[in-house]
């Protein structure tokens, strides 16, 4: 005990010295592997916004296309409810027993949800805007997709099965061909004419939601660039429709 006494007089500064390093040593270790992993933290978080902003761009490209097609289809049912010119019957009433569907690109979201990395996304703001977007427009996009596609399924169809006659020459595919004689069976009837007046009646109702989750979709996305420091204006391209059957 005195010996280490007197070692500890004799060589206290050397000590200090030594017992600085090693302090100040694990500090800058801790502070380097926490730089590290903040470092990683931000790569994660950047990539997660980067595969987003690919989701809702495949979605806004998706969604023009929708909405342009259910603009064509309730003006069909215009047509069908006034003069519909005899060359494009075949057309209006293969619009009238076809639905639309939205299914959202969500592989990012999905990812960001598996693996817990909203922990790591520093604007809780933006975060915030990314859950509207997909639990509530993107969701009500869904609920008139389902009341859309059972509209049509189980009363559109079903009314024409037992109600127009059979008629040879109805070719199905893209689009349905010889539907003329069944339409003109159907036309004048208040049950055919109510079910066109409910299908467009349903179509508005999905259109405008269709147009809020694009005008939400596009505000995220630009929310997104400006966030990746980007800062560019963003916008949903218009394409040529499909089917959607």
């Amino acid at each position: 005990m005195n010996r280490f006494a007197r070692v500890l007089r004799v060589d206290w500064p050397r000590l200090v010295v030594e017992l600085f390093i090693v302090v100040a040593g694990i500090t800058i270790s801790f502070a380097v592997d926490e730089w590290r992993r903040d470092r990683e933290d931000r790569r994660v978080e950047r990539r997660i916004w980067m595969a987003i902003r690919e989701d809702l761009e495949a979605d806004s490209s998706y969604l023009a296309r929708r909405i342009a097609q259910l603009g064509q289809m309730t003006r069909s049912y215009d047509g069908l409810l006034g003069a519909a010119p005899p060359d494009s019957i075949d057309v209006y009433m293969d619009r009238a027993i076809s639905y639309v569907v939205f299914t959202p690109t969500q592989g990012a979201h999905h990812e960001l949800r598996q693996m817990a990395g909203s922990r790591l996304i520093r604007n809780r703001a933006l975060l915030a805007e990314l859950t509207r977007v997909y639990t509530r427009e993107y969701v009500r996009a869904a609920e008139w997709d389902g009341i859309g596609r059972d509209f049509i399924l189980d009363r559109m169809i079903p009314y024409l099965d037992a109600t127009a006659p059979y008629v040879d020459g109805v070719v199905g595919g893209e689009t349905l061909t010889g539907m003329s004689a069944i339409y003109g069976s159907v036309a004048k009837r208040d049950h055919f004419r109510n079910l066109i007046r409910t299908n467009r009646t349903f179509k508005d109702a999905q259109l405008s939601t269709y147009q809020a989750a694009l005008k939400r979709a596009i505000e995220l996305r630009a929310s997104i660039e400006r966030e990746l420091g980007g800062g560019a204006d963003v916008a949903a391209p218009e394409k040529a429709t499909d089917s959607g059957k």
